[in-house]
């Protein structure tokens, strides 16, 4: 008949059990928080996370400022990635007492672009402009596209490029731009809060535009003139950038590139209701019609 009294020794090896269990236990949970503090939070994990997260984005939200001699511009962006390939951009542009208001709507290889106000000092007026739509040209027969032509390879194909690609794609990416230096960070100076990393990162240009150059063919947007790692040596001087990331989600938060020039991102995984315009006339035409305002 085993033991039951509190000194048997039935009572004493259950006893020993238990804390062996609680011991056990919190080894693990202190071994998770360490792993979570040191490895998956370590600021590399985190950057090299971000950049294979913005390889798989289906949407986002984009606030660009820059304010340089007197000119102050003021941009939110919405793009959509995925099935549909969607930009919409409205922009504020302040210079020396004119306010101007664009609105736009692109797709990778046709912009659409629209006045929304226009305000100056003249009694001028622009009602022939405002409110009409106007479509880009479209390309001569046998020219190539060119994805950095139209505002939605401007946005996704930035210091940091936005696609929606498959997780083995991505991978190989991210390889590459491990490999060859893309970006080079120095963790341990890295500025750490509870919901952002900030990042002073150095941006190699031949290395970043073979990068680029990887990601418009992965993306299905052809192939760019401005993406051709062999119009950079070696030893060109790199790009230098703060990056902002979340440690958590691993997405891009912010960008300020100095000068007065700063993009913050937000609104990750929704997708924006865009429609086209259906009745346009050209930029041509548009831009007739402005100078003739101005004689």
């Amino acid at each position: 008949m085993p033991e039951t009294k509190p000194g048997g020794t039935s009572y004493d090896r259950r006893q020993l059990r238990r804390l062996a269990y609680s011991a056990a236990v919190i080894v693990v949970i202190v071994l998770i928080g360490l792993w979570w503090t040191n490895v998956y939070q370590s600021p590399s994990n985190v950057f090299w996370g971000m950049i294979n997260n913005s390889l798989a984005t289906t949407g986002a939200t984009m606030h660009v400022q820059n304010s340089e001699s007197g000119t102050k511009l003021n941009e939110y962006v919405q793009f959509e990635l995925g099935a549909k390939n969607y930009i919409h951009s409205t922009v504020k542009l302040n210079e020396d007492g004119t306010e101007v208001n664009t609105e736009t709507i692109g797709t990778p290889s046709t912009d659409f672009t629209r006045y929304t106000t226009i305000s100056t000092k003249s009694a001028t007026s622009y009602n022939s402009v405002v409110g009409v739509w106007a479509k880009s040209t479209p390309l001569a027969k046998g020219q190539v596209p060119d994805p950095i032509d139209h505002l939605f390879g401007q946005t996704v194909l930035g210091v940091v490029p936005y696609a929606d690609l498959p997780a083995s794609t991505r991978q190989s990416l991210v390889a590459q731009a491990q490999v060859t230096k893309v970006y080079t960070i120095d963790p341990a100076s890295v500025t750490r809060t509870s919901s952002a990393y900030t990042y002073t990162v150095k941006i190699a240009p031949k290395a970043y535009a073979a990068f680029l150059q990887q990601v418009t063919k992965d993306e299905g947007l052809g192939s760019s003139s401005e993406f051709n790692p062999n119009d950079y040596q070696a030893n060109s001087q790199p790009l230098t950038v703060q990056l902002s990331v979340s440690p958590v989600s691993r997405q891009l938060l912010a960008v300020n590139y100095g000068s007065g020039h700063s993009e913050t991102i937000n609104g990750y995984g929704i997708q924006p209701n865009i429609l086209v315009p259906s009745h346009t006339i050209t930029t041509v035409e548009l831009q007739n019609r402005l100078e003739a305002i101005h004689g």
